[in-house]
């Protein structure tokens, strides 16, 4: 059986945030027993764009905006989003037989429903 797989993308969150990097001056029990969980990875470093619709489908994507067409933030009035012709890391799992879910923010294309998780 394939394990499960979990992405937590977070828009500003800083080091310090966390309950293993703050000595307890912030509590996230449950974050924090994940991470302890064998092969949980946490990343270091800064992984991103500097607003979150280039940052969300460079992830998805594993393309830099300049491949991928997303360059600034997509508010949801406008009418684009992310090319539906790409392939995501969600169609790569689906391929592997895994089930994909979204929750929470999008902002990668709303005006129609083809541009939706």
């Amino acid at each position: 059986r394939a394990p499960h797989v979990v992405f937590v993308v977070v828009d500003d969150l800083g080091y310090n945030d966390w309950g293993w990097t703050n000595a307890g001056q912030v509590h996230t029990p449950v974050v924090d027993s994940l991470v302890s969980a064998a092969g949980a990875i946490v990343l270091e470093n800064y992984y991103v764009e500097c607003v979150c619709s280039p940052s969300r489908a460079t992830f998805l994507t594993s393309m830099y905006p300049l491949h991928h067409g997303v360059t600034d933030w997509l508010e949801p009035a406008d009418a684009t989003g992310l090319p539906l012709n790409l392939t995501t890391m969600a169609d790569h799992f689906q391929t592997a037989g895994y089930a994909t879910h979204a929750v929470g923010k999008w902002h990668l294309g709303f005006y129609r429903d083809e541009y939706t998780p």
